[in-house]
């Protein structure tokens, strides 16, 4: 998918209370309303931290529990790479081609062990690779991803960036709008 064609991003991060990724995603979220436009959701629980949080945001909501998810094409889903596993079916009328998921890193040490069989994890890291489909919070994060104990492969630098002012994260600073 071009990055022209993209006309929704979701954000999915399932979860209650306070969270440092989900914290993340808020203030990016907010970031990107404030900015550009662009249809942002998110994909949570009806009373999860993230959905609370933007009770007040015009974004668009998909509530995880449900069996389908109703995702428009154009999409993109930004998803905790530890919660790939939870991902859910589109609606039959929306091709796969025209949804990308885009994985975020921000634990250093995520278990792959734990998510997927030993037999898969090769397979899934050259997937993230060969789709350019997996952006790290920070270098710690990548360089833990890349280790023998993880994926044993190495990625392209991809960060997600994250604007404060400084001292807090509810606002923008005047120079990253422009």
């Amino acid at each position: 998918m071009e990055k022209e064609k993209i006309k929704n991003i979701y954000f999915f991060d399932n979860g209650y209370g306070v969270r440092g990724g989900a914290n993340y995603f808020l203030s990016l979220i907010r970031y990107l309303l404030k900015i550009m436009d662009i249809s942002v959701g998110v994909i949570d629980f009806k009373d999860g931290y993230i959905a609370e949080q933007l009770k007040d945001e015009k974004i668009k909501f998909i509530d995880y529990t449900e069996n389908i998810w109703d995702i428009e094409p154009n999409s993109v889903i930004f998803c905790p790479t530890e919660r790939l596993c939870l991902l859910k079916p589109l609606k039959k009328s929306v091709s796969k081609e025209s949804v990308k998921i885009i994985s975020i890193v921000w634990e250093t040490d995520i278990g792959w062990g734990c998510l997927y069989p030993a037999d898969i994890i090769k397979k899934f890291a050259n997937l993230l690779y060969k789709t350019n489909s997996i952006l790290f919070m920070d270098l710690g994060c990548k360089i833990a991803t890349e280790s023998k104990n993880q994926l044993n492969k190495k990625f392209k630098p991809n960060y997600l960036p994250l604007y404060f002012k400084h001292g807090t994260a509810s606002e923008i600073p005047p120079h990253a709008a422009s």
